[in-house]
């Protein structure tokens, strides 16, 4: 009996159909598996871009990057009698007995700032300078009546003999000369009021104009530790003209840089800043702080920084996250400024070291608030 079967032929075909439907179904699934891994690691990728926005504002808010109440507070120290920017004011700016002008140590009260106070007055000349044509005084000797001393020595000037003089405004002066050598730069612009004038007068020496303003307020040396960056021939500035183009930087203690030197500098970051200007701001102003230091092999590394700085009178947080694909080296950043407490409102946020450190808890009930750093 003759049996019908599949000629070789068409055994040939359907094999070859069978494979190409199968490499098909194969690709297919292999496809949707390679779209659920990428949608899994734009997933991850997302999550990491969304806690690391959240985590630069909490440091905006909280300051976790330059100071952890009790376990990393690296800004706390006086060096060489110069404060950092979270050393305790009644350590780095020391009080004394006395009371109005006589009163000495950080009055961080905002009444006492009041502009109708005239102990907040500045009294000074804004157009004297430290200039030859300067040295006669000619539009008067502003140190009689402010001045960090009540009985400063005021030498003869263009054949004028003062005598003995007793000063009555003395307050303003020592609050200036004491803040910034307690906090630091970017602490000391921050704290005064937007309209405040960066001068105060002593007795002349040879580091002070004719009048007795310090050089380091209206006369650029070059070398560090002088506040004034550029162009002799103006007088006393105040917070737009003092970093117009220049940057007053908040160092960041992870940067690994020199904290009691970056506290105490100004940088010159901006339009003819050089590369290498700019890089050692960015190096002693931004600590990139790993998101997750443990995390799985196949998951984006991204990190966080927040730059802190004082720029043409604005202060400015930037904060940059920054990721890296694991799988293709591809490296995207996302950076925004944004606004949060104030370094002011950060130190007030941390209990005084005297009644046993950590976060402060404020009390609204009529209770006594415990110290912050701010208190004297």
């Amino acid at each position: 009996m003759r049996q019908r079967a599949f000629t070789l032929v068409e055994l040939m075909i359907s094999v070859a159909l069978g494979v190409a439907v199968v490499g098909v179904a194969f690709a297919g699934v292999r496809v949707a598996s390679a779209s659920v891994a990428a949608s899994s690691r734009i997933e991850i990728e997302n999550a990491i871009m969304r806690e690391g926005c959240l985590r630069a504002f909490e440091r905006v808010d909280f300051w976790t990057d330059c100071d952890v109440p009790g376990s990393y507070e690296p800004l706390r120290a006086i060096v060489a009698g110069r404060g950092l920017a979270f050393a305790p004011m009644s350590l780095a700016f020391p009080g004394a007995a006395g009371a109005g002008e006589a009163a000495r140590g950080w009055d961080g009260d905002e009444a006492a700032w009041a502009p109708h106070d005239p102990r907040a007055w500045m009294r000074g000349s804004m157009i004297e300078r430290p200039q030859s044509q300067d040295v006669d005084l000619r539009f008067g000797r502003y140190g009689l009546f402010s001045n960090l001393d009540a009985a400063p020595v005021a030498p003869p000037v263009g054949g004028v003999d003062y005598g003995a003089v007793q000063v009555e405004r003395t307050w303003h002066a020592n609050q200036l000369r004491g803040l910034i050598g307690a906090i630091g730069w970017y602490g000391f612009i921050e704290y005064l009021p937007a309209n405040a004038i960066y001068t105060w007068y002593e007795t002349p020496s040879a580091r002070t104009t004719a009048g007795g303003i310090p050089f380091d307020l209206v006369r650029e040396s070059g070398a560090d530790g002088v506040f004034c960056f550029e162009n002799a021939n103006q007088g006393s500035r105040g917070r737009y003209r003092m970093s117009h183009r220049h940057q007053f930087a908040m160092p960041a203690p992870l940067a690994g840089g020199d904290y009691a030197r970056d506290h105490y500098r100004w940088f010159s970051a901006s339009f003819g800043g050089d590369a290498a200007t700019m890089r050692a701001f960015d190096g002693a102003a931004t600590a990139r702080v790993p998101l997750l230091p443990l995390a799985p092999a196949h998951w984006p590394s991204a990190r966080v920084s927040v730059t802190r700085y004082v720029m043409n009178a604005r202060a400015t947080a930037l904060c940059r996250v920054r990721w890296t694909s694991p799988l293709t080296g591809h490296v995207a950043e996302a950076s925004f400024s944004a606004w949060g407490t104030s370094l002011r409102g950060a130190r007030q946020q941390r209990r005084h070291p005297d009644q046993g450190g950590g976060w402060i808890e404020w009390h609204n009930d009529g209770r006594t608030n415990p110290r912050d750093l701010d208190a004297p």
